[in-house]
């Protein structure tokens, strides 16, 4: 009698443990993996940006470019081996859309501007200067508004998981 009232204890015991769902350390934990992987994207894509600021480094814009290229697929591989969090894939889904952004920004936008600011100066015309700024436009508006859908998902998982952002200052 005494081994099934400590089974039916048990038993009891994991009922209630788990229908308390995940603890909102576990969210920000959760949160944190997917905000590190745009972090380490964030990084290569402005490092792409710096190397163009001395476009007579070649060299330096190219690999900038294949290193913030390799961050964004390697970030999308590692958002989109993530399990589930309560069942549920909307944050994971969210992340896996914004870093599909980021991709094609690296492997669209970024190597054209890379292209045009690579030419010598004689033929860097206003109009390949106002092709730069449509392409950064462009991707800055893709990225911007991928960003917002993922913030707006972020804030749901956050309000249900029972956590709050805090912002970081550089």
């Amino acid at each position: 009698m005494k081994k099934l009232i400590i089974a039916l204890s048990l038993l009891v015991f994991a009922a209630v443990f788990s229908a308390c769902g995940p603890t909102p350390e576990q969210g920000v934990a959760y949160n944190d993996a997917i905000v590190d992987e745009q972090e380490l994207v964030m990084d290569k894509i402005n490092a792409v940006y710096e190397a163009m600021k001395n476009y007579e480094n070649v060299s330096g814009m190219d690999q900038a470019l294949t290193a913030a290229q390799q961050q964004a697929k390697a970030g999308l591989e590692n958002v989109q081996k993530m399990d589930d969090f309560d069942g549920n894939t909307d944050f994971r889904d969210a992340g896996v859309k914004l870093f599909e952004i980021y991709k094609s920004v690296t492997m669209n936008e970024l190597p054209q501007i890379v292209e045009i600011y690579k030419l010598p100066q004689e033929q860097y015309t206003q109009e390949k200067a106002d092709e730069v700024d449509k392409l950064i436009e462009q991707s800055t508006k893709k990225m911007d508004e991928g960003m917002a859908a993922f913030q707006q998902v972020q804030d749901a998982f956050g309000a249900k998981y029972k956590f709050t952002f805090e912002t970081k200052s550089n």
